[in-house]
């Protein structure tokens, strides 16, 4: 029976071995991000500026040695590109993200003086509630639907946007994907060195591993109540 044990603990100790091993590699890291990739669309030169605006998302906060807190790399990375879309079509833009907990500051506030700072672009809008992407999209939702906004073009990283975008979806409201950098260079090393095991893959893995968690958690929690299938 001890053995039987033993040889059992082996098994799944080895088995746990090789999965960290597999999911710490860049070529397994990359091909997991891959997967959350979303089919692209084209954004038209002259969208209707009546009925669809720009959502730009929340995506947390880092506190800097003295105490400021300021967008994490990310987050900078989505104001710049919603930043620049705005400016090429004219579209109103919201900003979606609560206060995390003991930042002084929500998301949406420091996504507006950032976009207020570096582009003289002053939101529309801002969702300053939300704590996760579904209440993103509820309380967005709510704000863009008194103004008869139908489309939004919603900018987040790439991984993001499958979770992100059927949370809108199911808003009723239009979604045309606009992923932004992720605000690290994603270099993949070239030859055996592309097998090495790196602790900064096993991070770039764990997002991709958080989506898809979050993914099923929003169809068994959420998006069953609206029929989603």
């Amino acid at each position: 029976m001890l053995r039987r044990k033993y040889r059992s603990s082996v098994k799944w100790f080895g088995l746990i071995i090789i999965i960290a091993y597999g999911i710490s590699t860049p070529v397994t890291s990359l091909w997991l991000f891959n997967t959350l990739q979303v089919t692209p669309q084209s954004i038209p030169q002259q969208p209707d500026l009546k009925s669809s605006a720009i959502v730009i998302l929340g995506v947390g906060w880092d506190e800097l040695a003295d105490g400021t807190v300021v967008l994490p790399k990310p987050g900078g990375a989505r104001v710049k590109t919603g930043a620049l879309l705005a400016q090429k079509t004219k579209l109103k833009i919201l900003v979606s993200g609560g206060r995390p907990k003991s930042s002084p500051k929500s998301e949406a506030q420091l996504m507006t003086e950032e976009l207020v700072n570096k582009f003289k672009i002053k939101p529309h809008w801002q969702e300053d509630v939300s704590i996760n992407t579904w209440e993103n999209a509820i309380y967005s939702a709510k704000l863009l639907k008194a103004s008869q906004i139908t489309t939004v073009y919603l900018v987040t990283q790439q991984f993001h946007l499958p979770r992100a975008m059927t949370s809108f979806q199911q808003q009723g409201l239009r979604v045309i994907p606009v992923p932004a950098l992720l605000g690290v260079e994603l270099k993949v090393p070239q030859g055996w060195r592309a097998w090495l095991p790196d602790i900064w893959w096993l991070k770039i893995s764990s997002l991709a591993w958080h989506e898809y968690v979050g993914i099923l958690w929003y169809r068994l929690s959420y998006y069953a109540k609206f029929n989603l299938r």
